[in-house]
């Protein structure tokens, strides 16, 4: 499981806690696992340790996106109470996101 995590880390370019990392795992062997039901393992590939580890990184990149997006909208609620117009907020990518911003050890 280190491998998977160093890898997932180094996919993302930063640490990863251990707490998030094992639950991001926990979904991530889910998804494995009906990728591999529905698409079979790719001749083994599929089941090296990288490709999970690139699952990993691809929950937490879009929990973050999701989460920047609900902070914006809640952001974007309460201007509109207070001034009664939005302010413009801008559109976010994975590319955008800095990840050690969001989750942190």
């Amino acid at each position: 499981m280190n491998e998977i995590k160093e890898l997932a880390e180094k996919y993302l370019g930063t640490k990863i806690g251990q707490e998030v990392f094992e639950a991001e795992l926990t979904q991530a062997k889910h998804k494995l696992d009906r990728i591999i039901r529905n698409e079979g393992d790719a001749n083994g590939e599929r089941k090296k340790p990288y490709y999970i580890a690139q699952l990993v990184a691809e929950i937490i990149k879009s929990d973050i996106l999701t989460i920047k997006c609900m902070v914006d909208y809640e952001d974007k609620k309460r201007a509109a109470h207070k001034e009664d117009n939005s302010p413009k907020q801008p559109h976010y990518s994975i590319s955008d996101i800095n990840l050690s911003s969001v989750y942190q050890n």
